[in-house]
């Protein structure tokens, strides 16, 4: 994800969801991760509020595009994150 702030000027600042800490608590969802290139720690808040916005975000036609036109991508996390874990090795890198 790429946020922007005005206060930055035309710096973008990146966050990959994949290497962020999600916990859960008190009704609520927590994503933990650090904005890169400032190395700020930042946390995202989902509430259950957010439901019906994400559901709308995720099956948007926009987002579905993307989806399809980066499956390997998908294809690339489950071997990471499940296969090689589970095998005792290492991701390989530049995947």
């Amino acid at each position: 994800m790429i946020a922007w702030s005005k206060g930055l000027g035309k710096r973008d600042l990146n966050i990959n969801f994949a290497k962020c800490d999600i916990t859960r608590g008190e009704g609520n969802v927590y994503l933990n991760g650090t904005l890169y290139p400032t190395l700020w720690a930042c946390k995202v808040t989902f509430t259950p509020e957010d439901i019906p916005g994400l559901l709308n975000f995720l099956f948007s036609r926009a987002m579905i595009g993307l989806f399809v036109r980066n499956i390997t991508g998908v294809f690339t996390y489950f071997r990471d994150a499940f296969i090689l874990r589970r095998m005792g090795k290492k991701p390989i890198k530049g995947s």
